[in-house]
């Protein structure tokens, strides 16, 4: 029995195994890829689809060949794109190794799509498999692309839209949708039951008081029976929204929502400034026409057969739009012109829609504002609303801004003339009165009060002789300069220009602006020097321009209590200072130097820490109980050592003014020269002349801003 069992054994074995044809047949009748590696990741067999699939030669689909010359083929042919070839088949041997089953998708360079799955074998080894997915993967981007344009065109409506189906479930609805309500996006996913939306508001408070299921009720009924009447909703927080449900052939119903909120505003706003307005803008739903790439109409709503004069028989489906525009234009709709270009330029905004609005006026006087888009499935949605009201409205802004324009350009006038008039009354008033009085600080009304002023004189010494000696018009120039220079002066240095009384200049420190009296009085002698100085100056000038007779001035200064503010009557004011210390200043200038500067006693003691000055005596004033000390100026104690830039001397017979600052180097040596000579022929000059001679010639220096 052992034997005859053993040699059946040995005659099976040798019998041919008719089954392994078979089975490689069909693997190779699979459309799939299919590869069997062992346990060192060596080829056991593989079908025909896998070497088609990937095209590998034959040579490397035989038994016994490593899977890492498969990488390294790919890697070779470029499969992996730019790198180290071994390190791209290094890395993909790494993932096999690792032992878990995953899969990828490939696109081939022809554009096929791969699927391919790896799945490790327990006891060793691993199957690789390919199939091509390449008609499925293009399946989806159809569907995706589909899905992309229809959600394109539903984000880019200008108002929100909700599909529900038969069974009052949300299909799909807008982003615009849910921006709309206050409600969790959850209720809002496809498949959700439509009237859990509407019993989230109704509970919440959105449609009023009232019983909740009969609200409900309400609208669900809507959805079910839907009308095409548009309703109105009206939000907690204001807002309206327009709500339009229409059955749609397929089956469900369309809710188109439209935030009016603007459009009633603007309603009510119109209606208390025009008696008129009787129809509100919820019965005055916008137009819609939809057309196709062919510009053949799909559908336009019951709006815009009421907005154009045209048989309805124009307006069904399928009819060429440019056919109603061809009507309308042909009667007179669009104005006078010609048909075909009137109708060409409607038609090229149809086939190529920029999305920016443009307005069309009907021969009723209506404007209607138009807005064409682009659909992505193909065609032209076109909105049109009628904005007659709402241009009125803006025609009669535009003609109350007119208005308000024509009289801010008479403000604007007026405002110009006031201000060459304050201009001109601000030549006769000094310019802090000015500001005070501009700016209401000072009122025009005659009051004053005692301050502690620095008051300041100056004088023309022999103006009365020098007016006989000089032709009006030239008098007049001369003087008109002289006062000018002065008042510059004064106003850098911050005096009130009290008034100009002939060739005599009154000013004053303290009011209405001060520094304290101490700055003040230091102010008033630096101003003092100053315009010494710019007479010096002025006096050169005034000799190069060959003027014989040139003035020389007399500047008195005093410190007291006086008497400041607005003297007058009822129909004439002066702003002016009057008091002992006021006559005291012209006093002190009627006993200075010719080109100096006598100061009283209170003044110097204010001012001696930066003023050099040396007492000159006292002088008898009236109202004054005791002698007045004087004191003369001598110099800036800063500058009391410096050279002055204008060398002057003037006495009988002799008049010397050297300036410096003209001088060149050659002018100089010149004038040394000029001036050795002379003071030779003086020196060698006859006795008798020297007995008559004045004292010694002694060059002053004077100091020159």
């Amino acid at each position: 029995m052992a034997g005859r069992s053993s040699k059946r054994g040995v005659a099976s074995a040798r019998a041919p195994d008719r089954s392994k044809p078979i089975f490689a047949a069909g693997l190779d009748a699979l459309n799939i890829g299919f590869a069997v590696f062992d346990k060192d990741l060596k080829l056991v067999g593989c079908n025909k689809a896998f070497g088609a699939m990937r095209s590998y030669p034959a040579a490397l689909t035989r038994p016994g060949i490593d899977i890492i010359e498969f990488y390294r083929f790919n890697a070779e042919r470029g499969d992996y794109g730019p790198g180290d070839r071994e390190a791209q088949a290094m890395s993909r041997m790494e993932r096999v190794r690792a032992g878990h089953p995953h899969e990828l998708e490939y696109e081939l360079p022809s554009g096929r799509i791969l699927n391919i799955r790896y799945a490790p074998v327990p006891e060793g080894g691993l199957v690789l498999s390919y199939s091509d997915i390449t008609q499925l993967k293009r399946g989806e981007r159809a569907i995706k692309q589909s899905e992309t344009q229809l959600h394109v065109a539903l984000e880019n409506m200008p108002g929100a839209i909700a599909y529900t189906d038969d069974e009052l479930r949300i299909v799909v609805c807008n982003e615009r949708f849910m921006e709309m309500y206050p409600v969790p996006r959850s209720l809002f996913e496809p498949g959700e039951p439509y009237p859990n939306f509407l019993r989230y508001l109704a509970e919440h408070g959105y449609y009023g008081p009232g019983d909740v299921d009969a609200l409900v009720a309400q609208r669900v009924e809507t959805l079910k029976n839907p009308t095409g009447v548009p309703l109105e909703d009206y939000a907690p927080d204001g807002q309206v929204f327009e709500v339009n449900r229409r059955r749609v052939a397929a089956g469900g119903t369309v809710t188109v929502i439209t935030d009016i909120t603007r459009l009633k505003q603007a309603e009510e706003s119109l209606a208390r400034n025009e008696a008129e307005l009787h129809v509100s803008l919820d019965n005055m739903p916008g137009a819609l026409v939809h057309t196709d790439a062919r510009l053949n109409i799909v559908v336009c709503n019951d709006r815009f057969a009421e907005m154009y004069p045209v048989p309805r028989e124009l307006l069904e489906r399928g009819q060429p739009y440019p056919q109603f525009l061809r009507y309308l234009a042909e009667h007179g709709y669009y104005g006078s012109g010609d048909v075909d270009a009137l109708v060409a330029q409607r038609v090229e905004s149809m086939e190529n829609p920029t999305g920016v609005a443009f307005e069309d006026r009907a021969p009723n006087g209506a404007v209607y504002r138009v807005v064409r888009r682009r659909v992505a499935g193909g065609g032209t949605v076109t909105t049109m609303t009628d904005i007659t009201e709402l241009k009125r409205f803006e025609e009669g802004l535009l003609e109350a801004k007119q208005r308000a324009e024509a009289a801010s350009n008479l403000v604007m006038e007026k405002n110009r003339t006031l201000e060459e008039l304050s201009s001109k009354l601000s030549k006769y008033l000094s310019p802090q009165i000015y500001r005070s009085i501009f700016s209401g600080e000072k009122n025009a009304e005659i009051t004053s009060q005692r301050k502690k002023l620095t008051v300041f004189f100056s004088d023309i010494a022999g103006f009365t002789e020098t007016t006989d000696l000089l032709e009006s018009e030239e008098l007049t120039n001369l003087l008109n300069h002289y006062l000018s220079e002065m008042s510059s002066i004064a106003l850098e240095y911050g005096a009130t220009i009290d008034k100009f009384i002939g060739d005599a200049v009154m000013l004053f420190f303290g009011d209405p602006e001060t520094q304290g009296a101490k700055q003040d009085a230091i102010a008033c002698v630096k101003m003092a020097i100053a315009m010494q100085q710019r007479m010096r100056d002025l006096q050169a000038e005034w000799r190069e321009r060959g003027q014989e007779h040139v003035f020389q001035l007399r500047i008195g200064i005093n410190t007291g209590y006086c008497t400041v503010g607005n003297f007058g009557s009822d129909s004439r004011i002066d702003y002016t200072i009057i008091g002992n210390e006021v006559n005291l200043a012209a006093r002190l200038q009627s006993h200075a130097d010719l080109g100096g500067i006598l100061l009283g006693h209170e003044t110097f003691s204010l001012v001696k820490d930066e003023i050099l000055a040396e007492e000159t005596g006292t002088i008898t004033v009236k109202g004054f109980a005791h002698p007045v000390r004087t004191h003369r100026v001598v110099a800036l104690r800063e500058g009391a050592g410096g050279s002055g830039r204008i060398i002057r001397q003037e006495q009988d017979g002799l008049l010397l003014i050297v300036d410096q600052a003209k001088l060149t180097e050659a002018g100089r040596a010149d004038a040394i020269r000029a001036l050795q000579e002379t003071l030779g022929r003086l020196q060698s000059g006859d006795a008798s002349a020297r007995e008559r001679a004045e004292p010694p010639f002694t060059p002053t220096l004077v100091h020159s801003a």
